[in-house]
C-alpha cells in the first residue's frame, strides 16, 4: 500500500505540523497520506534537498516516493498555503525565497507574539516546563558542536514553540502556526552551512530560563523581544553575506 512504503520514508522526520503543540518529533499513525508526504518535503527543505527558488514537481516527487500523485498535489497546496511554496508562471511550484525585508517583517511579528507569549509563561511555568526547556537548550548545544546547524535551528524553534505553548493563548497560538514556517524552515536553509557558537546559544537562552524563572512579567517580555530582534539580526547579516556569495564571480 502506498501508505505503508511512505511511513517508511517519512517515519520519525516530522513534529507535530512541524513545531506542533507538544515539539515532539513523531509523526501520528492515523495522520492522512499527504500529511506524509508533507513531512517528507518538510525534511528535504531541512536538509537543503530543495532550497529556496527550486521548482517542487508533482510527477518527480510522486516518482521517487513510489505514490501517486494526489497525495503529493494535497501537500503542495498545504505548502502553499503556509508560504513555503509558491506558485510561478510557467514554472509551477517552487520553493518561496524569502528577502531581507520578508526577514525585517517576521522579525517584527516575532517579537510581538514571543514578547506577549513570555510574559504569561512566566506566571504559568511549572517545574516540568522548565526541564523541558532547560533540554532543548542542551540539546541545542550539542548540535552546534557537531556543526549540525538545520537541527539547530529546529530545536532553537521548538523552544520557542513550547513558550508559546507554555503562555496557553489560543489566539497566540494560532498566530505562531501561521508565521513558524518561514521563520524556523526557510530562513535558516540559507545560512544553514555557517558556524553557530554553542557558547552564544547557550548563553542567549539561559538568559531566556532565567527571566522565565524569576516570573517577572515584564522582564520577560523585554527579554523575549530583545532575543528575536538579536537572533533576528544575526540571521539577516548571514542571508546577507550567502547571498553576496552566491552571486560573486568565482
Amino acid at each position: 500500500m502506498e501508505a505503508d512504503r511512505l511511513s517508511l520514508i517519512s517515519h520519525d522526520i516530522l513534529r507535530e505540523d512541524a513545531f506542533g503543540p507538544s515539539g515532539d518529533r513523531v509523526l501520528q499513525g492515523d495522520r492522512s497520506l499527504h500529511h506524509d508526504v508533507y513531512a517528507v518535503i518538510i525534511e528535504w527543505i531541512h536538509q537543503g534537498k530543495l532550497r529556496p527558488g527550486e521548482q517542487v514537481s508533482e510527477a518527480a516527487i510522486a516518482r521517487q516516493l513510489g505514490i501517486s500523485r494526489g497525495p503529493v498535489r494535497e501537500a503542495i497546496s498545504r505548502l502553499d498555503h503556509e508560504g513555503l511554496v509558491i506558485r510561478r508562471p510557467r514554472r509551477g511550484a517552487v520553493i518561496a525565497e524569502l528577502t531581507v525585508k520578508d526577514l525585517e517583517e517576521i522579525a517584527s511579528v516575532r517579537q510581538l507574539i514571543e514578547g506577549h507569549a513570555a510574559r504569561a509563561a512566566s506566571q504559568l511555568l511549572t517545574p516540568h516546563d522548565m526541564q523541558e526547556l532547560e533540554g532543548l537548550v542542551a540539546s541545542m548545544k550539542v548540535a552546534a558542536e557537531a556543526g549540525q546547524w538545520t537541527e539547530t535551528a529546529v530545536l532553537n524553534g521548538r523552544f520557542h514553540q513550547i513558550v508559546v505553548r507554555i503562555a496557553d493563548n489560543k489566539i497566540l497560538s494560532k498566530m505562531w502556526q501561521t508565521l513558524h514556517p518561514l521563520a524556523w524552515l526557510l530562513a535558516p536553509v540559507a545560512s544553514a552551512h555557517k558556524p553557530h557558537d554553542p557558547e552564544s546559544i547557550v548563553a542567549r537562552h539561559q538568559t531566556l530560563l532565567e527571566v522565565l524563572r524569576a516570573g517577572d512579567p515584564d522582564r520577560a517580555e523585554e527579554a523575549f523581544r530583545y532575543h528575536v530582534i538579536q537572533s533576528s539580526q544575526m540571521t539577516i547579516d548571514q542571508w546577507s553575506n550567502a547571498s553576496r556569495e552566491r552571486t560573486e564571480p568565482q
